[in-house]
């Protein structure tokens, strides 16, 4: 019996595959980081942006879709060269290029919808200011959100009709781009003291 317990215990040890030990392999990082966290929220942020500016009526001009298209476009652009450039293996970049492909469909939906896009308002610079000032309370924490609230107070200024539209636009502006501004420069001088 202590035989057959030995014999049992061997041929389990033997059908194990030995694999060496396996340490954590940081190539492809800096990629993922950008793709999930930069990439990720900022397509979550565009598909709001384009919910405000499809229902509010930027979209009926088609000159405003394309330009936000192509504005759109450049982040999962970017992505995509730092994916080229910093990956780990095929199956690692196929799963980049995925995300990527989903994130730059959604970067073009403005030019699908501005065919059935809602006309203007007179409600629509109250809306994008309000919009804006949404925008405006994450861009005080996390200021690189301070770009997209800028950009909507400042369609929310070309649409406002009223007084009380355009102050709340620059209600909604001024605070973003100062707190915008003051990040790139604090960025800027940390990026000089160090190299």
């Amino acid at each position: 019996m202590r035989i057959l317990s030995f014999s049992l215990a061997a041929v389990t040890a033997l059908m194990l595959p030995s694999s060496p030990a396996l340490a954590f392999d940081p190539s492809g990082t800096m990629a993922s980081i950008f793709i999930i966290l930069g990439l990720g929220s900022f397509t979550l942020l565009n598909l709001v942006l384009q919910l405000l500016f499809y229902f509010t009526g930027p979209y009926a001009r088609s000159d405003f879709s394309r330009i936000h298209a192509g504005i759109s476009i450049l982040l999962p652009l970017a992505a995509l060269v730092l994916a080229l450039k910093d990956n780990a293996g095929i199956a690692d970049l196929t799963l980049k290029l995925g995300g990527i492909l989903i994130a730059a469909g959604f970067a073009l939906l403005p030019l699908m919808l501005r065919s059935s896009a809602r006309q203007p308002s007179t409600n629509s610079g109250l809306w994008l200011a309000l919009g804006a000032l949404v925008l405006m309370l994450p861009a005080m924490i996390i200021p690189p959100i301070g770009i997209m609230a800028s950009f909507t107070a400042a369609v929310a200024l070309r649409y406002a009709n009223d007084l009380k539209a355009r102050l709340l636009a620059i209600l909604a502006l001024i605070p973003a781009l100062s707190m915008l501004l003051y990040w790139i420069v604090q960025k800027t001088g940390l990026m000089m003291t160090a190299g």
